[in-house]
């Protein structure tokens, strides 16, 4: 799942030209905690992952079906 998130920012990011200190205004975090995130590494809550979804209006996970 870090990894998922990790890549939709980046994405995000780079479609949208943005450096990380703006990306890190955006999501309302440190710059600090936004390198963790990037490195794909952070473990998250789904509240989390659903805050950046909301926040960046992008799905950072794909569904799974049984």
């Amino acid at each position: 799942m870090s990894r998922s998130v990790a890549l939709t920012i980046v994405d995000y990011m780079q479609e949208n030209h943005l450096s990380r200190a703006e990306m890190a205004k955006a999501l309302e975090v440190s710059p600090q905690y936004l390198s963790r995130i990037l490195s794909g590494t952070e473990n998250f809550s789904i509240k989390s992952v659903a805050k950046i979804e909301a926040t960046l209006g992008v799905s950072c996970l794909e569904p799974v079906y049984a």
